[in-house]
């Protein structure tokens, strides 16, 4: 195995690490990343240097986007069950709030 397949395998089992103690339901998508790496570096799809795990986006994002006063913020809090984002009938904020998820309350 070269340095830069070390290099992948190091990531994939630091990914396998991450996912277990913050997503675990993603948890079985690395395994899945293995066989198909192990397919693709046979049939000539990727180096051996190369992950399909290095080119995909991890993380779920959904983006909410609408006018003020839509209902964006409403949504979210009934959605989480807690009040996390100021509301009103008029515009209240003018930014960007990301959730992530935390095994953590």
């Amino acid at each position: 195995m070269t340095s830069s397949s070390d290099a992948i395998a190091q990531r994939l089992h630091e990914l396998e690490l991450h996912l277990g103690q913050e997503n675990p339901v993603l948890l079985n998508a690395v395994q899945s990343f293995r066989a198909l790496d192990q397919i693709a570096y046979r049939v000539g799809l990727l180096e051996t240097n190369q992950s399909f795990a290095n080119q995909i986006p991890w993380w779920p994002l959904i983006s909410i986007l609408g006018t003020f006063s839509a209902g964006k913020s409403t949504f979210v809090n009934n959605y989480l069950g807690q009040k996390l984002q100021r509301t009103g009938n008029q515009a209240v904020d003018d930014r960007f709030t990301v959730i992530v998820y935390s095994p953590n309350p």
